[in-house]
């Protein structure tokens, strides 16, 4: 149905897209999740055969700090909500 050079025109920017943002995002996360207190190797490996099972090793303690964050925010507000409406309301002009 679609011929080459449709395919290749469609192509290109989702290769473009995947060469130059997913992949950088990939290895940013994958560095961002490795533990670093053993030492400096940011490629550690993340899972670690032990007798008879697998462990991973993750650190997620900043993303559920991010989260928890975000989540009092959107309860609280921003300054408990006292504040907030007073910013958004016309002044009168003299």
């Amino acid at each position: 149905m679609f011929n080459l050079g449709r395919r290749f025109v469609i192509g290109v920017p989702y290769v473009w897209l995947l060469l130059f943002f997913v992949v950088p995002f990939l290895i940013l996360l994958r560095i961002s999740v490795t533990d670093m207190g053993s030492g400096v190797d940011p490629f550690a490996p993340l899972i670690e055969a032990v007798p008879g099972s697998w462990r991973i090793k993750l650190r997620h303690e900043n993303y559920f700090s991010i989260f928890s964050d975000a989540a009092q925010g959107a309860v609280g507000g921003l300054g408990g909500g006292s504040a907030t409406p007073s910013m958004w309301r016309p002044t009168k002009s003299p």
